[in-house]
């Protein structure tokens, strides 16, 4: 991967800790088959292969990028991710639209999830993210070890926020309508919602409505 490649890839939040290079950033899933995936890849650790492109325009305002990795331990990653703004400035960002997918197989199951989201107006520094007046659509299906996941997601929200809390804690508010329904159950806990309304417990735990939803990101 070259400099650019990299650097691309790290100002949209792409290279998480544990994550294959590139992961999408639609990561929505609490059902625990992608961290049992990840465990097994961290403590194996195999000389994975990973193929991966990223192009964005001169002024930064578009990108996208591709990977697939083979762990070399019988498990397979694939994600892909963009996006586009209007207007981007010093943490600022108008207009944005996203969208991203990514499939696994491991032992700890197969997942595969995608999402797609359309914000009127994003601001954020290193603490925290405003975003108003933003749409989101996405869903995943996953069955392992890890857990079991069955989930369709949309909703509009007026104001939605995250705060960092810590090294890997976070809180999240929204302010809006949705009609999420599904379930996921496994190790890293359970969520289950039915026409917005729901809650979830584990590594995720939180209060859902059709009116908004707070939730806290605890490990």
């Amino acid at each position: 991967m070259s400099r650019r490649e990299r650097r691309i890839l790290e100002d949209h939040g792409l290279l998480p800790t544990g994550h294959p290079t590139g992961q999408c950033k639609y990561d929505g899933s609490a059902c625990g088959i992608r961290s049992v995936n990840e465990y097994e890849n961290r403590i194996l650790d195999c000389d994975e292969s990973t193929a991966q492109a990223a192009s964005e325009t001169d002024d930064g305002r578009a990108w996208a990028q591709a990977s697939a990795t083979d762990y070399k331990n019988g498990g397979y990653s694939a994600a892909s991710s963009a996006g586009a703004s209007v207007f981007k400035d010093q943490g600022a960002e108008g207009l944005r639209a996203t969208a991203g997918a990514d499939a696994q197989i491991g032992s700890g199951g197969a997942l595969a999830e995608a999402g797609a989201e359309a914000t009127l107006l994003s601001l954020s520094d290193d603490q925290a993210t405003v975003d108003f007046i933003s749409g989101n659509v996405g869903g995943g299906l996953g069955l392992g070890l890890g857990g079991a996941k069955a989930k369709l997601e949309a909703g509009v929200d007026l104001v939605k926020s995250e705060v960092s809390l810590g090294k890997d804690q976070s809180m999240n508010v929204s302010v809006g309508a949705n009609v999420s329904t599904g379930g996921e159950i496994g190790v890293d806990g359970v969520d289950m919602t039915l026409l917005g309304l729901g809650f979830s417990a584990g590594r995720n735990s939180g209060i859902h409505t059709p009116f908004g939803s707070i939730s806290f990101k605890l490990w």
